[in-house]
């Protein structure tokens, strides 16, 4: 089944059951209205009737059928929230298909500083990026890490697990867009709880074991009196003086040591609703498949998490007890209950807590995970790339440009390399050459990901990836168009030594060099660094209208010429321009400024040919 009839179907199914639940919660609201104005009638009855036995049944009644009504309205209404979130995520997942960028929801994420001149060349992070067509992760660490991801090459070792991890995700449609929704209903519902993340990882107690003992020993001698009394081991007067007496101890005690009991407890509570949905999310993520090692590394910590927190609920549950003030007051004043609470939580803290923020990261690193299957699920044409630590040259066969729509992309084979020669790509204007650059290079980040790659078939050896593109001058730094090109150009030679160890290899996309300087000059600057790249072992491709560098002394032996060309049709009306986007082997012998000049209205010179 096609993606785009699987998730209209979804969007279809998901929205039926977000409307019939909305429905359904409504009309539990108006049930609860209705019930409120009549516990307010009986309240009305009881002020004249408070004799009435009868009175005081319906106005309980009443009470009760409306905290039932209430508990049913809100679970109905999260059941909703539920639905609407998975009919959004696939009405999102369509819109990631269609390449509609205006209708996928994706947070600012910005590139790290290193990488933002390679991030904008290729759009990897920003508005229509890749980041914004691979991205279903909701958690801060899970953007946290995609990002990371992208922005860094992965170990060839490492980029092939994440592979065989992804393969497993991709056909766990259901349980990756659960796992998504609760994500997003967690971001949702809570700021990140700073205090209890603090309190986790923290190793000062609230108070020392003196303090625990003496609660400890006051708890005894309360049971001990209580025990006492209960069997007439104590007179009523010695016991009630002795107990009284204890209390007035416990609440000295609390009062000193009070707030350091409020700090910690409040601590625990900041992370307790957190700490129930993440438990949800934590067993969803125990569903996926365990298969490779990262897997099995992401379950093992997810085994220990969803263990530990249900340990932490349970704690979370008896600090909870301070809202039943009639029963907290005997419990705390008696037998000191948040002391012996805290001593808990304290030690969960010393076996658990350091691990906390651990699980987070590997919540994370699962979204990242789930985001590359995601994309390798909608798109079951493109394929796993394998990587060569001995050939150094890389050859796709069918290499598309993943931002584009598969209706507009056009796939061609691309080799690049070996070592020192130089993938020359020529065509006239708008013909597909820095479409094909960025084809290259966007699959390169995605492939060293460990994600996917937008081809039928990718080799290609551990790179370490240097553009120059999109460039512009700087008037408030008083640079030109030329020294910004240069300076770039610049930082790109001097990566060859840093980068084309036998580990990494250096491969450079340079679009359309230098513009910024006369044709003489432009050339002159392009043979010098071209050769030093070529002659320093490096690889790449280089697009240019510049077909003079194709047949340069220094450079014809070490260039790989490929070219781009378009058809010109003309018929009684007028004259007709089009691109297939084909590459084809040589240097391209066509050129179309002047009908573009014509096609824009600025007609011929005087004697012009």
């Amino acid at each position: 089944m096609p993606v785009t009839v699987k998730y209209s179907e979804r969007v279809e199914r998901f929205g039926q059951i977000e409307r019939r639940l909305g429905l359904l919660a409504l009309q539990l609201t108006i049930a609860l209205r209705a019930v409120a104005v009549g516990a307010a009638a009986m309240g009305v009855v009881l002020a004249f009737e408070y004799r009435s036995a009868m009175a005081w049944t319906a106005t309980a009644g009443l009470l009760l059928a409306s905290s039932v009504l209430l508990a049913i309205r809100d679970r109905r209404e999260q059941e909703r929230r539920h639905f609407e979130q998975l009919r959004k995520v696939n009405e999102q997942a369509l819109a990631r298909v269609a390449r509609r960028w205006d209708e996928i929801l994706a947070p600012a994420v910005k590139a790290p500083q290193e990488f933002a001149n390679t991030s904008a060349d290729l759009e990897i992070f920003g508005h229509a990026s890749l980041f914004q067509l691979v991205s279903t992760a909701e958690s801060t660490s899970g953007l946290r890490e995609l990002r990371a991801w992208l922005a860094t090459p992965a170990a060839p070792e490492v980029a092939t697990e994440r592979q065989q991890a992804v393969a497993a995700l991709a056909p766990e449609l259901d349980r990756r867009q659960e796992f998504q929704v609760c994500g997003r209903l967690l971001a949702q519902s809570l700021a990140p709880p700073a205090d209890f993340l603090r309190w986790a990882e923290s190793d000062q107690p609230a108070f020392g074991p003196a303090v625990i003992w003496l609660a400890r020993l006051s708890a005894l001698t309360a049971a001990l009196l209580i025990a006492g009394l209960a069997l007439g081991l104590l007179s009523a007067e010695l016991g009630g003086t002795a107990l009284a007496a204890l209390v007035c101890a416990n609440v000295l005690f609390t009062a000193i040591f009070g707030g350091r009991v409020y700090a910690a407890l409040s601590a625990v509570a900041a992370g307790a609703a957190e700490a129930r949905l993440n438990h949800g999310l934590y067993r969803l993520a125990a569903g996926f498949p365990r298969d490779g090692a990262i897997l099995r590394r992401i379950a093992s910590q997810v085994d220990d998490a969803i263990q530990q927190m249900a340990r932490l609920e349970k704690l979370v549950v008896l600090a909870g007890l301070r809202r039943w003030l009639l029963l907290y007051f005997p419990l705390e004043f008696l037998f000191l209950w948040d002391f012996h609470v805290v001593a808990r939580q304290e030690r969960w803290r010393a076996e658990a807590g350091r691990r906390y923020r651990g699980w987070f990261d590997c919540v994370g690193e699962l979204e990242a995970l789930c985001s590359l299957a995601a994309l390798a699920h909608d798109n079951p044409a493109w394929c796993f790339p394998e990587f060569e630590t001995e050939e150094r040259t890389i050859e796709a066969a069918g290499l598309g440009h993943p931002l584009l729509g598969e209706s507009v992309r056009v796939a061609n084979d691309v080799a690049v390399g070996p070592p020192g020669e130089i993938l020359m790509v020529t065509g006239s204007n708008m013909s597909g050459k820095s479409t094909l650059l960025r084809s290259i290079g966007v699959n390169l980040v995605l492939a060293q990901a460990g994600g996917p790659v937008c081809a039928r078939r990718m080799s290609l050896p551990p790179v370490e990836l240097a553009t120059v593109m999109r460039v512009s001058d700087s008037l408030e730094r008083g640079v030109s168009l030329f020294m910004a090109e240069l300076g770039r150009l610049k930082q790109v030679v001097e990566l060859v030594g840093a980068a084309n160890r036998p580990e990494r290899q250096l491969c450079y996309l340079l679009d359309e060099i230098l513009h910024g300087t006369n044709t003489a000059e432009r050339h002159l600057a392009a043979v010098r660094i071209l050769h030093r790249l070529a002659t320093a072992g490096a690889i790449g491709a280089v697009s240019t209208h510049d077909l003079a560098l194709c047949h340069a002394p220094e450079l014809a032996e070490r260039c790989q010429n490929v070219h781009f060309q378009e058809t010109i049709t003309q018929d009684a009306d007028r004259v007709q321009m089009t691109f297939d986007y084909r590459l084809r082997p040589g240097i391209a012998q066509t050129t179309n400024v002047r009908f573009l000049l014509d096609a824009v209205g600025l007609p011929a010179l005087e004697g012009e040919a």
